[in-house]
């Protein structure tokens, strides 16, 4: 009797000193798990369950990106105590394009080092449903310089032959994501085509624009007829500083050149004409000449003449 009772005390304790957490939070978790994306960034949101309201400590959440049921990714987002009750976010930026494939998010939790049976999987569907072949990313500027990872997705009973980018090597091979997705990285120096190429269709993208002339930020006027390296404006010139910015831009950044000068100072003349030697002595000779243009009688001119010496023998 006495070998019994012992027992059953053991037990007992043992469950007592368990490594569970108090019985307020051994359910708190994530509830509402939310995804959006944005080009090739997954958007997550989600909130606690209202049994978290008990943490006093740090509340661990896990998650975990899988792509075409592989896991791809895995991070921890650490909420304090003053945090729970409020909405979570988390973001993932994907090498490979959203439409390449599926992409899911899986999220739990930890407090204590006990794991919530909470547990919540979310999925981001990719096109993988098209009639035709297809090639992401599409309709995105590239920027010369980047290593991008182009994908293509094929219907349902195709079969992949190849695929390459135009003015690259050829010895890239592709590189098999799911059953209908295959991706293919490169480093891009130029403005290409991606071709997929099976049985019936061939796609292209490209991946850069050309730069774009804006309007200068200070005078609002457009370079028309603008060609690279060159842009030019007729105005009228006052005795002033004035500063000059000439903004290149296109959807990969922009770029300003700025100048302040007293465009006075800064006149490229055209010739005189009619230049005489009105009075010619032995040390000086008097020039006279006429302007084609005007204004130049309004100007602050310092003329140079180029004296020549005839030096003869004694």
């Amino acid at each position: 009797m006495i070998t019994l009772l012992v027992l059953v005390s053991l037990i007992c304790t043992g469950t007592q000193d368990g490594t569970r957490p108090d019985d307020g939070v051994s359910l708190c978790g994530p509830q509402n798990l939310r995804l959006t994306s944005s080009a090739q960034t997954i958007l997550s949101a989600w909130e606690d369950d209202p049994s978290c309201s008990a943490v006093n400590d740090m509340l661990v959440y896990e998650l975990v990106v899988l792509r075409a049921d592989k896991q791809v990714h895995h991070e921890e987002v650490a909420v304090t105590p003053d945090q729970i009750g409020s909405t979570h976010f988390w973001n993932w930026t994907s090498h490979l394009a959203l439409e390449c494939v599926s992409h899911s998010v899986r999220l739990s939790s930890r407090y204590k080092n006990h794991a919530s049976p909470l547990k919540l999987e979310e999925t981001l569907p990719g096109k993988e449903n098209s009639a035709e072949p297809e090639v992401y990313p599409r309709d995105r500027i590239i920027k010369v310089g980047s290593n991008v990872t182009f994908c293509c997705v094929l219907p349902a009973g195709q079969t992949f032959e190849r695929m390459y980018v135009t003015g690259y090597s050829t010895n890239v091979d592709a590189t098999k994501i799911s059953n209908r997705t295959y991706a293919l990285t490169v480093h891009l120096t130029q403005t290409t085509s991606v071709i997929c190429t099976n049985t019936h269709r061939v796609i292209r993208i490209f991946g850069v624009k050309p730069e774009i002339w804006n309007q200068s930020p200070v005078t609002g006027q457009q370079c028309a007829g603008a060609s690279p390296g060159r842009c030019s404006q007729k105005v009228g010139v006052n005795a002033s500083e004035t500063t000059w910015t000439l903004t290149a831009q296109n959807e990969l950044g922009t770029v300003e050149l700025s100048e302040r000068a007293d465009l006075t100072r800064r006149v490229y003349m055209f010739a005189p004409e009619g230049v005489t030697a009105s009075t010619v002595n032995a040390r000086n000779v008097s020039l006279e000449w006429s302007w084609t243009v005007k204004r130049y009688n309004n100007l602050n001119i310092t003329a140079r003449t180029l004296e020549l010496a005839l030096l003869l023998p004694f």
